[in-house]
């Protein structure tokens, strides 16, 4: 579905930029219905723009399919992973890997931890196991 999104976007982009320099050319040439053109140019600009919007939303959720895999990953192990696991087990680079996990963590969905070596170690304290939430408890009792 991204890339039938993306796809339309562009399309809708270059379709809508095509007739806008043909637009300009004819207001530039001294043609006589102005108030047409400028309103087909107004017509035009808006649909180039639902074009980029169409092309921002494939985008988000390509970004937030990345997310649900990293903490998947991350649920399977334990709620700790590394930039090199989360490489290992998707199709991500260990930078893009590392950078997706340093967002999650700047949202407040992880934590970040150095081991003894300096190795980086994010943790998901929110992905609890079956057992640990059949043993939450109301913060309320005593």
């Amino acid at each position: 579905m991204r890339v039938i999104l993306k796809i339309i976007g562009y399309f809708i982009i270059i379709f809508s930029l095509t007739f806008i320099v043909v637009y300009i050319s004819m207001l530039i040439g001294g043609d006589k219905d102005r108030g047409v053109i400028i309103a087909l140019l107004a017509l035009l600009t808006g649909t180039g723009l639902f074009g980029g919007y169409l092309i921002k939303i494939a985008n988000r959720r390509q970004i937030e399919g990345r997310e649900k895999m990293v903490l998947r990953i991350a649920a399977a192990r334990g709620g700790k992973v590394t930039p090199e696991e989360v490489a290992m087990e998707s199709n991500l680079t260990v930078d893009q890997a590392q950078k997706l996990l340093d967002e999650l963590c700047t949202q407040g969905a992880g934590q970040l931890q150095v081991t003894e070596q300096g190795g980086l170690v994010y943790t998901f304290s929110g992905l609890l196991s079956e057992a640990e939430r059949k043993s939450a408890q109301s913060p309320l009792n005593d």
